[in-house]
């Protein structure tokens, strides 16, 4: 199990944002305001071509794309934890617990995934739990649209589509991952959640930079490739304000 931790204050409105799921999630054609908002962008999603730059060389030739496309990055979070901080003075449980709940990283562009009102309160700390579904969450979620793809099977964390072009000619993939780990986000100071105003933020991800290697741009659909892929939501994810 991986675990990552983050202490950086730009991730603090995204902190906001997410346990918006315990309350109640909206979807992206729902008009009504909400307090806060987590939005998805997928950066570098259409084709890249051979003879990229890196910092990693590999050995083989046939490990090498001519192009990649990325047409959605879908990762299931089973359950965060918010912490509230020992100064808060509002009345409710010292820890909010929500999910489980997917985010799309997708090529159309960027996207709502998340927006609700959320209680007021003091918060310090947040757990991001990436775990797949056990056995009777699977069969719970396996009619749900949004779910039902890390149902089956091993039951994935993680699912990315698109297609690579080898030797001039498309393949279509799936590449499914299975790792799972905790991202741990302390603020300092504590981030203040209010009544009033909206707070909106992007989610970036750069899966074509995992990609990239000295030389070239690795084939995706190489089982040896799966590490790179794996790694996208721990390193080339981002948060800016929206």
């Amino acid at each position: 199990m991986r675990t990552t931790h983050i202490g950086h204050r730009l991730l603090m409105p995204f902190f906001a944002c997410v346990v918006a799921v315990a309350i109640g999630c909206s979807s992206s054609s729902d008009p009504a305001v909400q307090s806060f908002e987590l939005y998805t962008e997928l950066e570098s999603g259409s084709s890249v071509p051979v003879r990229l730059n890196g910092e990693i060389q590999v050995e083989d030739d046939d490990e090498f794309a001519d192009s990649v496309r990325i047409d959605s990055v879908r990762v299931l979070f089973s359950r965060l934890v918010l912490h509230r901080s020992k100064d808060d003075t509002t009345e409710g449980p010292r820890k909010v617990k929500a999910g489980p709940f997917v985010l799309t990283w997708s090529a159309r562009g960027m996207r709502r995934n998340l927006g609700a009102d959320i209680e007021p309160g003091l918060f310090r700390r947040m757990k991001l739990e990436m775990h797949k579904f056990s056995g009777s969450e699977a069969t719970m979620y396996s009619d749900d649209a949004v779910f039902r793809d890390f149902t089956t099977g091993k039951r994935s964390t993680m699912i990315v589509d698109g297609v690579v072009f080898v030797d001039g000619e498309a393949q279509p993939f799936r590449v499914t991952s299975e790792r799972t780990g905790n991202v741990f986000v302390e603020f300092e100071p504590p981030v203040e959640v209010t009544e009033s105003g909206t707070q909106s933020v992007v989610m970036s991800m750069d899966m074509i930079a995992s990609l990239k290697v000295t030389g070239g741009i690795r084939n995706p659909r190489l089982p040896k490739t799966l590490e790179a892929i794996e790694a996208a939501i721990w390193t080339t994810t981002k948060i800016r304000k929206r």
